[in-house]
């Protein structure tokens, strides 16, 4: 029996697997499908809870990601597109110069019809 203590991280994947990766490339791929699962899950449920809580529906899902630690696996896993990067000022930067990492900006429509819903007026 494995004795768990609150300092331990439990990783599980929720599809077979090859376990001749080693633990490294198990605990990749876990991190990878939990997280673009749990993305997904929260796709599919936010627009709904948006409107109940505030009465209006969201369209257009957007994340930023630290390019410099991470490379977006997630997102694209769960069917998100980067537009682009930001050019690394802060939001409370007063100069042009980069001071902070450049982020990628992730996005995800929650419709087909996502572009007109943004540009209709209100």
């Amino acid at each position: 029996m494995i004795q768990i203590t609150p300092h331990m991280r439990i990783l599980l994947a929720v599809e077979p697997v090859d376990l001749r990766k080693g633990i490294d490339g198990l605990a990749a791929l876990c991190r990878q499908a939990l997280a673009s699962h749990l993305l997904a899950r929260m796709a599919r449920q936010i627009s709904a809870d948006w409107q109940e809580l505030y009465a209006h529906r969201i369209w257009l899902l957007e994340s930023f990601v630290d390019s410099e630690r991470f490379e977006g696996t997630c997102y694209r896993a769960a069917n998100w597109r980067c537009l682009g990067f930001s050019r690394g000022r802060g939001t409370k930067s007063r100069t042009k110069q980069k001071n902070t990492s450049l982020k990628a900006l992730w996005v995800y429509p929650l419709g087909r019809d996502f572009r007109q819903r943004l540009l209709a007026p209100a």
